[in-house]
């Protein structure tokens, strides 16, 4: 009894030193998350490992209450088996037992909260960026790089939140912060050129459509183009000629024959001169689609046909839903194209300017709420 009861303690002491290695290791990432720029990924992965971490700490006690007890009963029970399961469960049971808890108070929160708790954060990581300094921290570029410098960090939204009229002291800061957050999400202007781009692209696709702009690869020309030609081949055949065999004295018959279909053919046109042909049937298919344009509604306005790209993307309702897709406020202009970054910058900045007001007005319903 006694060499097992030692046996146990060895064994039980060298597992909770393992599970006591992986535990400060765990403590150490936590204070790097909590008290650092981390993603929503590195926040994620966190939580699963301290969960777990959770689940193995109560898998430890029952392990140890298992064990003692099977060594007092002298008979070998609870098996081996059924303690290693009874602890897998304890396991799965502890970690999705902390995921609900933590799921429903989340999910109870009330806006007032959640909006505090999202300034704190904003104010929280303008310190770690240096976008945002506070008295008696400042000439020190390390100093949340630092222990002590990540455990401020980790204190510091419980220490915000007991600031009298905290939202009246950063107002001023908080809108810069807001604003620059904004612009590097999107990935700075470069980011938001992308976004113009796919806009404008959007927008011209619309404007080939509307005006007919047909290019060589479209399906409908090209079996057009090729339903042309087998009429022809047809016409020909009836009279035993191929476009490379018609004699010299028809020719100009056969000629003249076509054109009065397909009029951009030229006056010298040669009966075997195929891509001649295509390109005056393909003249024919969008001088057809050209003629059946009609006006076209865009965010609520009626287009009349016929203008050309610039005048279409100047159209209000057309700058209305450019607006609408690259977040702009009502008073911006969006141009089919910029000479400078400088001119495009502005465009920027209208975006910037907007979605900060727009973040910051959210959060004043939600704290009126």
């Amino acid at each position: 009894m006694r060499n097992t009861l030692l046996k146990q303690t060895a064994f039980l002491i060298v597992v909770t030193l393992v599970y006591l290695t992986f535990e400060l290791g765990f403590n150490g990432r936590l204070l790097d998350v909590v008290g650092g720029t981390a993603t929503i990924d590195d926040v994620h992965h966190i939580e699963v490992y301290g969960r777990t971490l959770s689940g193995i700490a109560a898998a430890l006690f029952v392990l140890q209450w298992l064990m003692g007890k099977r060594t007092k009963s002298g008979k070998g029970s609870p098996g081996l088996g059924t303690i290693a399961i009874a602890c897998l469960v304890t396991i799965v049971v502890v970690y999705f037992a902390i995921k609900t808890f933590v799921d429903v108070l989340v999910t109870t929160r009330d806006a007032e909260f959640r909006r505090i708790a999202a300034n704190t954060i904003l104010l929280q990581r303008s310190l770690v960026e240096g976008r945002l300094q506070l008295e008696g921290l400042t000439g020190n570029d390390t100093v949340f790089a630092k222990p002590q410098g990540k455990a401020f960090l980790a204190l510091f939204p419980v220490l915000a939140v007991s600031v009298d009229r905290l939202d009246e002291k950063t107002r001023a800061v908080k809108a810069t912060l807001v604003r620059e957050a904004v612009r590097r999400e999107i990935g700075g202007a470069k980011g938001y050129y992308d976004s113009y781009r796919d806009a404008m692209k959007q927008v011209h696709d619309n404007w080939s459509k509307y005006a007919a702009i047909i290019p060589d690869s479209d399906p409908g020309l090209k079996a057009e183009q090729q339903r042309a030609w087998n009429d022809y081949l047809s016409r020909l055949s009836r009279r035993g000629w191929q476009p490379g065999t018609v004699p010299g004295y028809a020719r100009g018959r056969v000629s003249a024959s076509v054109r009065r279909d397909l009029p951009a053919l030229p006056a010298n046109w040669h009966p075997s001169d195929m891509l001649s042909f295509y390109g005056a049937a393909a003249v024919k298919y969008r001088q057809a689609a050209a003629r059946k344009v009609h006006s076209v509604d865009v965010g609520g306005e009626t287009i009349p046909p016929g203008l050309s790209y610039e005048a279409f993307v100047a159209r209000p309702g057309v700058q209305k839903e450019l607006r609408k897709s690259l977040g702009l406020p009502a008073s911006a202009t969006v141009l089919p194209s910029y000479a400078s970054n400088e001119a495009f910058g502005q465009l920027f900045d209208a975006f910037s300017d907007e979605q900060a007001r727009a973040v910051e007005q959210v959060r004043r319903v939600a704290r009126r709420l």
